[in-house]
C-alpha cells in the first residue's frame, strides 16, 4: 500500500514541489519518505521513518512533515496511491507548463 501526498509552492520566484510518500512494507512496517525539487533541478529525497512497526507512528510523521510543508506555503495539489517517483515526474511535468 501506498499513500502519496503531493504539495506545490507556486509562490512568485519558487515552483517547488514536495512529495510525502507512506508505505507499508509487508503486513508490519511502514517507511515514510519525503522528495522535493524544482523544475529543472534533480529532485532529492529522504527517509523520514524507516521499518517502522506503528501505523500511528508513521501517520503523525507524515502529518508533521505536511504541516511543516504548510507553514512553508506549500499548498495540497492531490493525494493518490502512485509511487512517488512517477508522481515527481508528473508534477515536473505540471510545473513546467505554468
Amino acid at each position: 500500500m501506498i499513500e502519496t501526498t503531493i504539495l506545490l509552492n507556486l509562490t512568485e520566484g519558487h515552483r517547488k514541489y514536495y512529495i510525502i510518500e507512506l508505505h507499508k512494507e509487508g503486513q508490519d512496517f511502514w517507511t515514510v519518505t519525503g522528495y522535493w525539487g524544482r523544475v529543472g533541478v534533480m529532485s532529492q529525497s529522504k527517509i523520514y521513518l524507516h521499518h517502522c512497526p506503528n501505523e500511528w507512528i508513521a501517520r503523525q510523521q507524515v502529518k508533521r512533515l505536511y504541516n511543516t510543508r504548510l507553514d512553508h506555503g506549500y499548498t495540497l495539489h492531490e493525494r493518490n496511491n502512485k509511487p512517488a517517483p512517477s508522481s515527481v515526474s508528473t508534477v515536473e511535468a505540471i510545473l513546467s507548463a505554468l
